[in-house]
């Protein structure tokens, strides 16, 4: 299967359910499987504050317990491409 062009995922709400339980560990798949892009990284935006790394590790626990054989290495090579930035999407001066 051919690799897809790389790209930046953008998920809005990063802080929710979805992004949690469906997206990130999908992603995580995908990466483990070959699938992704090596540039391809994913940045989520939601109103909270919060660093890159309190965001990777909030998503640690969801990935590994929804994601098909979790393994910690291929976890630590896909959270360096997990990136976070607060904002508000219903203020221009986001």
């Amino acid at each position: 299967m051919p690799l897809n062009d790389p790209c930046i995922l953008v998920i809005f709400g990063a802080s929710g359910d979805l992004a949690s339980r469906k997206l990130i560990p999908s992603m995580y798949e995908m990466h483990v499987m070959g699938q992704l892009h090596p540039a391809t990284v994913v940045l989520g935006t939601a109103r909270r504050e919060k660093t890159d790394d309190a965001w990777r590790d909030e998503l640690k626990p969801w990935v590994a317990k929804s994601a098909r054989g979790f393994d910690e290495a291929k976890w630590n090579e896909f959270a360096k491409r997990i990136f976070y930035i607060a904002g508000d999407g219903t203020k221009a001066e986001f």
